[in-house]
This record gives C-alpha cells, sequence and structure tokens, in this order.
C-alpha cells in the first residue's frame, strides 16, 4: 500500500469516525474502535487495554470496514 493511499483510507475512516479493522501483512487484525493518531504513512492505536500498535502502509494488507 502506498504513503499516499493509507494516509487517505485513514482520513476517510475518521471524518466522521467509523470502527474498522486494520489487517497487517502478517495475518495480525486490529479493531480499531476509536481514533488513532495516523501522519506520513504511520499509525499508532492505543487499544482499551492500552496496548500500543505502531504500522506503517508497508504493513498494511487492507482495511476491513463493517458494512
Amino acid at each position: 500500500m502506498t504513503r499516499e493511499h493509507f494516509d487517505a483510507l485513514l482520513h476517510e475512516l475518521h471524518e466522521p469516525f467509523r470502527e474498522f479493522v486494520v489487517e497487517l501483512t502478517d495475518g495480525t487484525r486490529i479493531e480499531i474502535d476509536h481514533p488513532m493518531a495516523f501522519r506520513d504513512g504511520t499509525a499508532v492505536f492505543m487499544s482499551a487495554k492500552r496496548v500500543p500498535y505502531w504500522f506503517n502502509h508497508t504493513q498494511v494488507s487492507r482495511f476491513v470496514v463493517p458494512t
């Protein structure tokens, strides 16, 4: 995924915020249930259990948005 595509998709999901899942290339799935910080192809998300997830555009396989 390109940095520009990554940033555009995250911006779209944050305005207004919608819950979604980030699926990483290693198969890890991160449920995003509240806004996170992102910039220049990198994002950080802090889960409710206070576990930080850092990932960048090269690690993302896809974004899954519930219908």
